[in-house]
């Protein structure tokens, strides 16, 4: 009885974790299976996806639960929803989904770590050693873990590749026009979290861009040179996109909108 009491009066330290390792969140796979057909999300079950989805993310389990087939199902199915007509899926609906698309790419994965690298390193002054140096700094980046492994190089990029996509779209729902001239994320949006993946996951994407034919190619052709070791490399082996002329985050680009959006625009002139 003793226990029963102090578990009750002590409800929320428990909250998310000891009960949750009873219930636990419903599985991607039930998910997928209840409400995507052929990895694709039909706009009238579009709210329903998202909202199911949302409820399971807000367990930390969730994400530690999810295998690389689960995270490339939901990514799918995410991006058929927050790409969808403006007429077919409320912009709500869309933003929630390409922020959740953020987190299945980022959450409890190397690229998360990654990310998490990058801003440390730029609250740091990173920035001029990148330009300096930009091999040394983006090996500082990648997680001890996938340092000198083509593949796990590879899907960190794919993934923060694929985050870049989910934030495009989220950035593009958010310029300002006559009718909403200051457009907000959702309500409850850790704003500052979405401002800093999308930073990072945007400008990788830039960067697998310019040194391919695409991104796709990009991620090829940069995953097998930063898996080799430092002087191994083809000599100027990575161009770097804002080198070309290519101006970084102007007003009313997707990028540029998120940080207004979070209260943060003025950020963005000093990176």
């Amino acid at each position: 009885m003793a226990l029963l009491l102090g578990l009750v009066s002590c409800d929320t330290v428990f909250e998310g974790n000891l009960f949750e390792n009873f219930a636990g969140p419903e599985s991607a796979s039930a998910i997928l299976r209840k409400y995507s057909d052929g990895g694709v999300v039909l706009p009238a079950r579009a709210p329903g996806f998202v909202s199911a989805l949302d409820d399971a993310a807000g367990s930390s389990r969730f994400f530690r639960e999810l295998s690389a087939s689960d995270r490339a199902g939901l990514n799918d199915a995410l991006e058929s929803v927050y790409a969808a007509d403006d007429a077919d899926v409320p912009k709500a609906t869309r933003q929630k989904a390409a922020i959740l698309a953020g987190q299945v790419n980022l959450r409890e994965t190397d690229a998360g770590e990654t990310i998490n690298n990058a801003i440390d390193v730029l609250t740091d002054g990173g920035i001029d050693t990148f330009e300096e140096d930009p091999e040394a700094l983006l090996d500082q980046l990648l997680p001890s873990g996938v340092r000198g492994d083509e593949a796990k190089i590879s899907a960190v990029l794919r993934n923060l590749v694929n985050a870049a996509g989910a934030y495009e779209a989220l950035g593009t729902t958010l310029a300002s026009s006559d009718d909403d001239p200051e457009p907000q994320m959702p309500a409850g949006t850790n704003k500052g979290a979405v401002a800093q993946n999308a930073l990072v996951a945007l400008v990788v994407k830039d960067i697998a861009k310019a040194n391919g034919a695409d991104a796709e190619d990009g991620i090829a052709a940069l995953a097998a040179e930063l898996a080799k070791p430092q002087g191994d490399r083809d000599t100027d082996w990575i161009t770097l996109p804002y080198d070309n002329g290519v101006e970084f985050a102007p007003e009313g680009s997707p990028l540029r909108n998120i940080f207004n959006a979070a209260g943060f625009g003025g950020v963005l002139d000093d990176v």
